[in-house]
């Protein structure tokens, strides 16, 4: 469901018309076998960084809670001692809605500020002239503060995260919140970044406040099928020519994401440590670990809350 954001379509041809040889006609008949691969591998990078479903290197928006104070009394160790700093246990890439738990709420980007400073994602919020602290609660404080926002691992989100298609809804009457196919104008051209084609299947797109995932494109009706109000948004309705974004997850995971699915599909059903030839004996000797290259290109783990 994140292949082709990952890196994975930009290397292999979608279908065996775009092969232009043999050898290219043989990769695009593998291509479901490469796109698996990659899922696995995605997720293999999402355990290694300690992200979760909810909050990887694509956007999911919904509401993470915390404590407001500690198992045992006091300040938790998620909070700081002023009260002031609440740590975060997933990388927060825009902040939507935030509440105290004694259902105090605060006004985004004037009294509650994402930390660092002027860039994402955020690690931890920080209070700002605000009516309130985060230990301050009145009938529970278990899981009482609401944090909801998008969560997701991408620097520049706001600049870079997602860019315009270059394309919009072209069926006539809009799209209503249950159709699963959208018609657009050029599914194979190119979008605001040169990438072509600007849809593809496992890409993330956006429609106004809704995220839909595509599972087929058909280049010759220009028809995309997806999947509905996905991460977290719900479904609604969209009128002709409603503008549609696609997500670009961080440069450096697409790459590593690249190289460590080409490393296991080249090593894919080798599991012999020998093989016999002619005139003798060949070791086989396959590494167990993805290149060094798609390791470095790979963040150090994100610092989280330790609440």
């Amino acid at each position: 469901y994140q292949i082709r954001d990952y890196g994975i379509n930009a290397l292999y041809p979608t279908s065996i018309a775009d092969a232009g040889d043999s050898t290219n006609e043989v990769v695009a008949t593998e291509r479901q076998n490469i796109m698996r691969i990659a899922a696995a591998v995605t997720k293999a990078m999402n355990r290694h960084m300690g992200l979760d479903q909810y909050a990887d290197y694509m956007p999911f928006l919904g509401q993470r809670n915390f404590d407001a104070r500690a198992a045992r009394g006091g300040r938790p160790d998620h909070i700081s001692e002023d009260g002031l700093e609440l740590d975060l246990d997933a990388p927060l890439s825009a902040l939507t809605v935030c509440t105290l738990g004694d259902d105090t709420s605060i006004t985004v980007g004037t009294d509650v500020l994402g930390v660092p400073f002027n860039r994402t994602p955020s690690f931890s919020l920080a209070l700002f002239n605000a009516p309130g602290v985060w230990t301050q609660w009145t009938t529970d404080w278990r899981q009482s503060i609401e944090i909801t926002g998008v969560w997701c691992e991408r620097r520049q989100y706001d600049t870079e995260g997602w860019i315009d298609s270059d394309d919009a809804v072209a069926d006539a009457a809009g799209l209503t919140a249950t159709v699963t196919e959208i018609t657009v104008s050029a599914a194979d051209g190119a979008d605001t970044n040169n990438y072509a084609p600007r849809f593809d299947v496992g890409q993330l797109i956006r429609m106004e406040s809704e995220y839909c995932i595509i599972t087929a494109v058909d280049y010759s009706t220009e028809k995309l099928t997806v999947i509905r109000g996905a991460r977290g948004t719900t479904a609604a309705t969209h009128v002709i020519t409603t503008q549609i974004d696609s997500f670009q997850v961080e440069p450096d995971i697409m790459r590593a994401c690249s190289i460590a699915t080409a490393f296991e599909y080249g090593r894919k059903g080798k599991f012999e440590a020998m093989t016999v030839q002619a005139g003798g004996q060949s070791i086989n000797v396959m590494p167990e670990l993805w290149p060094a290259l798609a390791m470095e290109l790979m963040p150090l783990p994100l610092r989280i809350g330790s609440g």
